[in-house]
């Protein structure tokens, strides 16, 4: 969204200073634009961009950007002082009258300025997208009856009565509208909403600071008709951006327009039929009458719209139970769910760990064991050999003293050369059992195999 709002302001003043209010923008690089009526040669109506501070947009230094320049009020005091006359910026008023000029009563004073070109239109034709519900608020809220034809972008009112358009509350609608107003000395067309804007047919018109080409881009789309033509196609939705520029630049008045509002549509040349008064009310078909609803009417409708917003609320309250019920169902069928999960991954961790623990036992005890079952032979045929060496040795004692081997001495010889044997047989076995070891391959190559 641009930072910059436009506002529209009047200068009044005499015929020979009204037109200083071009060069005073001109020379203090004010972006503007200034609209002229010939036959009006006391007043000029000025339309400049303020930013959210209120301040002017003005052409910088370079000349080829936009900046912030003087607050509001200070051009408003600033113009007036120059024109020697009266400038009205919506809240912001500033007199320079020179003495001897003005001094009549307010309601006489030909510098008390209403901001603004008066149109008074032979007769209106107002576009909108609103539906029938809002044209009937529009037809209580000015106590009137209303005819509107049903066309592609939502209904055309038919104002038969041009002046009477201006008393219509066209906020009731409640969206932007697009007022076409047809007369012969100035047609206009207006977008009402939150940023109204109104454009003239027949009026000269000036953007300052002259010869500037970035003032002359930024005008045309804050300002200008580049804003203008933005704002007609945004309230009439399937509008021609294209035509409706070309209708509001080339063009005449609302009749040059309504092409590019209704793009081949034949309904565009009904409705110029009508403004132009060649056609009446009574001529078209398909005219919807609206008419203004009673009080009854409306109280009735404001306690069936209350019931309906009651019911509605009533259901949106069971179905937030009810989806909060649902949500609580799921959010602890997940917490369930998520228990069984944990529970069942501690119960296989459990299992895992308690079989690695088994794996480590056995692999420890096989590791245990393997020193055993290779050197226990060996250890045994060494006892063996020891006690049988002592034995031997011992049964020897009278033979080395020059005695008979006597009968004991003869057994103990007889165990010492068991206990030889012995070890001579685990010596055999473990050597046996090393070898065979080492020619077995495998188990794993066997199962391959």
């Amino acid at each position: 969204m641009s930072m910059w709002q436009r506002t529209s302001g009047q200068v009044d003043a005499p015929a020979s200073r009204v037109h200083r209010s071009t060069g005073f923008l001109d020379g203090a690089q004010v972006i503007a634009r200034l609209e002229y009526d010939p036959q009006d040669p006391t007043s000029a109506w000025v339309t400049v961009a303020v930013d959210e501070d209120d301040r002017v947009a003005v052409l910088g230094e370079s000349g080829a950007d936009v900046v912030a320049g003087p607050p509001l009020a200070e051009l408003v005091t600033a113009l007036a002082q120059e024109v020697q006359g009266v400038v009205t910026f919506a809240d912001e008023t500033a007199r320079a009258l020179p003495p001897g000029e003005g001094d009549e009563e307010d309601d006489d004073d030909p510098f008390d300025p209403q901001i603004g070109i008066v149109v008074v239109a032979d007769r209106a034709v107002v576009c909108t997208s609103a539906g029938r519900d809002s044209l009937e608020r529009l037809a209580t809220a000015a106590d009137t009856t209303l005819q509107a034809l049903p066309v592609a972008f939502g209904h055309a009112v038919l104002v038969e009565d041009g002046p009477a358009v201006g008393d219509l509350p066209l906020e009731q609608l409640g969206t932007p509208s697009v007022v076409l107003q047809q007369t012969a000395d100035y047609p206009a067309l207006g977008v009402t909403g939150p940023d109204e804007y109104q454009h003239v047919w027949g009026l000269q018109a000036a953007v300052v600071p002259l010869q500037a080409p970035t003032a002359e881009a930024f005008a045309d789309e804050v300002l200008g008709l580049g804003a203008l033509a933005r704002q007609v196609v945004e309230a009439v939705p399937g509008a021609d951006p294209a035509r409706v520029r070309v209708g509001i630049e080339s063009g005449s008045g609302p009749l040059d327009v309504l092409p590019g509002l209704l793009p081949d549509d034949p309904v565009a040349a009904v409705l110029a039929e009508f403004l132009t008064g060649r056609t009446d009310l009574t001529d078209l078909a398909d005219v919807l009458t609206v008419e203004p609803v009673l009080l009854a009417e409306a109280m009735r409708r404001r306690a069936q719209d209350a019931a309906d917003d009651a019911r509605r609320a009533a259901e949106d309250a069971r179905r937030a139970a009810s989806q909060a019920a649902d949500e609580t169902r799921r959010r602890a069928q997940e917490a369930a769910d998520d228990a069984r999960r944990r529970a069942q991954h501690a119960a296989d961790d459990a299992r895992r760990m308690a079989d690695e623990a088994r794996a480590s036992a056995v692999a420890f005890a096989d590791a245990a064991e393997e020193p055993v079952r290779t050197w226990g032979p060996y250890g045994a045929a060494g006892v063996d050999l020891l006690v049988g060496a002592l034995l031997w040795r011992r049964s020897g004692r009278a033979t080395r003293a020059g005695q008979p081997m006597s009968a004991g001495a003869k057994v103990v010889r007889g165990v010492s050369v068991l206990l030889f044997a012995a070890a001579a047989t685990n010596v055999a076995a473990a050597v046996l059992d090393r070898r065979r070891a080492s020619r077995t391959p495998p188990s794993n190559v066997q199962s391959e195999d």
